[in-house]
């Protein structure tokens, strides 16, 4: 037996959505035999910030942030699951590193609705400021860029 028969391929799928749209839910039911690495993690370790104001102003973390999901993957088991990638930068950054290691990219498709009831009702301690502002702070990081290349190139799933 070869070593390259024995060492397997990493799997990655990375899962996008705007901000409630149920990432970590659908994560846990279609994928829970992956490891999830949350970008939001990545950014609250490399940056300090644990509240969604300062989130959203990490633009410049992109290739930091970068580099620590490629370790964080690396360091995985075979099959891992990436969510909350934000910045159109991230994602060129990871396809270009990973290329068809990445097997999946998915948007999560959830009406605003959904979403801002979603919001609500977690009432999370890192939310400290409305829905809409949020939206926009994720907008002006790429988000909008983001939803439009998957929507060109991979797979929406309503959700």
């Amino acid at each position: 037996m070869k070593l390259f028969e024995i060492v397997k391929e990493k799997e990655i799928v990375l899962v996008c959505g705007k901000l409630s749209s149920g990432k970590g839910q659908y994560i846990r039911e279609n994928y829970p035999e992956y490891d999830h690495v949350g970008v939001s993690s990545i950014v609250k370790k490399l940056s300090g910030f644990d509240k969604r104001s300062d989130l959203s102003t990490t633009a410049n973390l992109d290739s930091a942030i970068v580099q620590m999901l490629i370790k964080t993957i690396d360091e995985s088991d075979d099959k891992v699951v990436v969510d909350g990638i934000r910045q159109p930068s991230i994602l060129y950054m990871l396809k270009n590193h990973y290329g068809s290691r990445i097997k999946d990219i998915i948007w999560l498709d959830v009406p605003e609705n959904a979403r801002r009831e979603r919001f609500a009702k977690r009432e999370a301690s890192k939310d400290d400021q409305s829905f809409e502002k949020a939206m926009k702070g994720d907008s002006a990081l790429g988000i909008d860029d983001v939803e439009t290349y998957i929507r060109g190139h991979h797979r929406v799933v309503p959700y």
